[in-house]
């Protein structure tokens, strides 16, 4: 705790007293924002809340899915892929869940943009809720061509990384230019 600088954001990772094999990490990051406090003599870090650490992508505040279900819906729908990632986009007032993949075999769109629907029906009640109630499939599906991927964590420093939800938008624009 006496390395913590205000400013910095943290996420919490709790060890356990009597078993510290075992690590719990909170899904939240939060910035530190004093090392004390001088109206209150405290001299422990102040901590504000800043942001969720995993990243899930929400639809008409109704259906929420993380980046770990989609792994395995896409896994479910048997589609053999090399890595994705999805962006909230919005058509007129419905929002979709618009999918960019790429794949290690070609598929038809059709076959692909079903199987995965048909994943995301069986594994998520909110999916079939979302789709059921707003009469409407939210869902888009953009084949990316082979090694787009690959080209883009090549430019990339250190241990780069896809952000399959919520990529920053020049760094997805920049994803796309590689297709």
């Amino acid at each position: 705790m006496s390395d913590l600088k205000p400013g910095e954001r943290y996420q919490l990772v709790i060890s356990p007293m009597f078993n510290d094999m075992t690590r719990y990490v909170t899904p939240d990051i939060l910035e530190c924002i004093a090392t004390g406090d001088d109206n209150l003599g405290a001299e422990i870090p102040i901590f504000k809340y800043y942001s969720r650490a995993d990243r899930i992508l929400v639809l008409h505040n109704f259906t929420r899915i993380s980046e770990e279900e989609l792994v395995i819906v896409l896994k479910n729908s048997g589609m053999p892929f090399v890595d994705f990632t999805v962006q909230k986009t919005l058509e007129g007032a419905r929002e979709y869940l618009h999918l960019y993949i790429e794949l290690k075999d070609d598929v038809p769109h059709d076959e692909l943009y079903s199987k995965v629907n048909e994943a995301l029906l069986e594994f998520d009640k909110d999916w079939r809720d979302l789709t059921s109630f707003l009469n409407y499939t939210p869902l888009r599906v953009t084949v990316l061509s082979k090694d787009t991927f690959a080209k883009f964590l090549h430019n990339k420093h250190g241990m780069a990384r896809i952000a399959r939800i919520g990529m920053r938008p020049e760094r997805f624009q920049e994803l796309l230019s590689y297709s």
